[in-house]
């Protein structure tokens, strides 16, 4: 496989994201607050700078580490493991784990990781847990 610069899987990036979308140019430089001469330089491959990689990834819903790798500005050795900033989406799933009670997040564990299993094996449950009638969120 051919590596990609920069540039070019930006651009492929954010072109993929505005299609799958049904979205618009236009309408991720309002979301992102760029200007239009910047979403026309975006549009026709020019390359981005930090600042403008930094107003993208919240738009687009990604850490601004992977928009700074795909737009040639590190590359992924360039991340230590375990420290790229939380994108909304995880971070709203984070807060959303943290009001579980135990109960709760030992049963949302166990179902996650029978996901992650090979398909067609059954996930067990924790030991005392049931399927039905169990309160997940805790007190509000």
């Amino acid at each position: 496989m051919v590596k990609q610069s920069g540039r070019t899987a930006f651009h492929d990036y954010l072109s993929g994201w505005v299609a799958a979308r049904g979205t618009t140019f236009d309408a991720l430089r309002k979301a992102a607050g760029l200007s239009s001469g910047t979403a026309s330089n975006l549009r026709h491959g020019g390359m981005p700078t930090p600042l403008t990689v930094r107003k993208l990834a919240p738009a687009l819903g990604v850490s601004p580490g992977r928009l700074f790798i795909l737009a040639g500005y590190l590359e992924e050795a360039d991340l230590v493991a375990g420290t790229e900033p939380l994108t909304a989406e995880e971070s709203s799933l984070l807060s959303a784990y943290r009001t579980l009670t135990e109960e709760g997040r030992s049963l949302l564990l166990g179902a996650l990781r029978g996901m992650l299993r090979r398909p067609g094996s059954a996930a067990p449950l924790p030991p005392g847990s049931s399927r039905r009638g169990r309160r997940l969120a805790g007190p509000r």
